[in-house]
């Protein structure tokens, strides 16, 4: 008998089906939203400048994450973020532990080409300001 994945991964199918159609729906994602709690900027901070720098850092991080393919996003965030296994990964979405590894790299290759460029973009902007 296959071992049980964990409850994250095992959610995780749902979730990306669920977080795509709300992504279509609201502008702001709940990932976003997500990391202004955990890093509470909503709160005052010393340094006006360094919160608008985090936040700017923040946004980079979500367009980038946005601009991943729906089932390579899946796979990146479980791995990255939730320190989960690329097996419990393809136990929890029922896919080959292949295609796990395949998302997983072409992930990482998009994710840090569109950071990179986010980072161009943005700094040409500041200049042009």
């Amino acid at each position: 008998m296959p071992e049980r994945a964990k409850a994250t991964t095992w959610l995780a199918e749902i979730a990306v089906r669920v977080a795509s159609a709300h992504r279509r729906k609201n502008k702001r994602s709940r990932d976003e939203i997500e990391l202004e709690e955990k890093l509470d900027l909503t709160s005052p901070e010393p340094d006006a400048s360094s919160a608008t720098e985090t936040r700017e850092r923040l946004d980079r991080v979500q367009r980038a994450l946005d601009a991943l393919d729906v089932h390579q996003r899946a796979v990146f965030v479980l791995f990255e973020l939730e320190g989960e296994s690329c097996e419990e990964i393809a136990q929890g979405l029922g896919i080959p532990l292949g295609t796990v590894h395949s998302r997983l790299h072409t992930a990482r290759k998009n994710f840090q080409r569109m950071h990179a460029r986010l980072c161009v973009l943005d700094e040409a902007q500041r200049r042009s300001a």
